[in-house]
């Protein structure tokens, strides 16, 4: 993930009426951190 590379948009994020902070750094690249992006099947569950 690139350093401070998230971006709301117009939009906020509070907690208690505090805003979040969003600055990060950024992370080295590293071939052993995988990321499961496919999404989980569900069942139809509508009941038709």
């Amino acid at each position: 993930m690139l350093a401070d590379g998230l971006v709301l948009n117009g939009g906020t994020i509070q907690s208690g009426g505090v805003d979040a902070g969003l600055s990060h750094t950024g992370l080295g690249h590293d071939a052993n951190h995988k990321v499961n992006w496919h999404l989980p099947q569900q069942d139809d569950q509508s009941g038709t």
